[in-house]
């Protein structure tokens, strides 16, 4: 379809201009498309050279290479990103997988009945609640941390007569194969000096020797644990009657 469609007498009016270089740029687009088209204005306008529209030049070969390359380039590149991110995503969530069910969720079991406590500001809602007179706590691990999460039993302080007294606590570390509990005991040695011991028992509230102290220290732990036998007996069965179905 002609972009201009003027009639030949119009036409023949501009040639003179358009021969003298005079015309606008838009009289002279008008001219010549109706010269490439038009044979009898052709043959009226004798020998008016008419310009002739080029095909823009082709790109060389060696150029016509350069952009093939560039966009093999992007295309790797785009398919090496695309791979990478795959990859990343998999693992991320294999390894997501991996921490819910190994550390998460046991702990997430043993929080089953008790209440969300977000007092102790981890990312994950802690829980507490009381079992007769002792205070649960748990502590929910933080996203992918497989060591952060654990249960804490503490005789409640209403049921302390003594307020300058510390009694024995325990820790339960828990996961899908096995659990440890380890106890805290602070003894007092004068007016102002407390001194803390972390001892580890199982079940049955045998002492675990430690290879970490040295063989008085491991004698001294055993000596604490039984002068407050009967206080770690009562944290550990408060553990077993909340939680002794999700203990391995």
């Amino acid at each position: 379809m002609k972009k201009y469609d003027l009639p030949c007498n119009v036409i023949i009016d501009l040639l003179p201009l358009y021969n003298e270089g005079g015309c606008s740029e838009e009289s002279r687009q008008i001219v010549e498309e109706h010269l490439q088209n038009c044979e009898n204005c052709r043959e009226l306008c004798g020998n008016i050279p008419i310009p002739v529209k080029e095909d823009p030049p082709k790109p060389s070969e060696s150029e016509t290479f350069r952009k093939i390359s560039r966009k093999l380039k992007k295309s790797r590149y785009s398919k090496l990103i695309s791979t990478v991110l795959c990859v990343f995503l998999v693992g991320l969530t294999i390894l997501t997988g991996a921490w819910y069910y190994t550390s998460y969720l046991p702990y997430k079991r043993l929080a089953e009945n008790l209440s969300p406590d977000r007092s102790f500001g981890h990312l994950f809602s802690d829980y507490s609640g009381m079992q007769e007179r002792y205070w649960l706590h748990i502590a929910m691990p933080n996203y992918l941390n497989f060591h952060g999460g654990y249960a804490a039993v503490n005789l409640s302080s209403d049921f302390v007569s003594d307020p300058t007294y510390n009694p024995p606590s325990m820790f339960v570390w828990v996961s899908n194969k096995e659990t440890k509990y380890g106890i805290n005991i602070v003894e007092k040695n004068g007016k102002n000096s407390y001194t803390g011991y972390q001892l580890y028992v199982d079940k049955d509230v045998n002492y675990i020797p430690s290879d970490l102290y040295t063989d008085e220290m491991n004698e001294q732990c055993r000596e604490l644990l039984e002068q407050h036998r009967e206080e770690v007996k009562g944290l550990m069965k408060a553990a077993q009657d909340k939680w002794g179905e999700y203990l391995p």
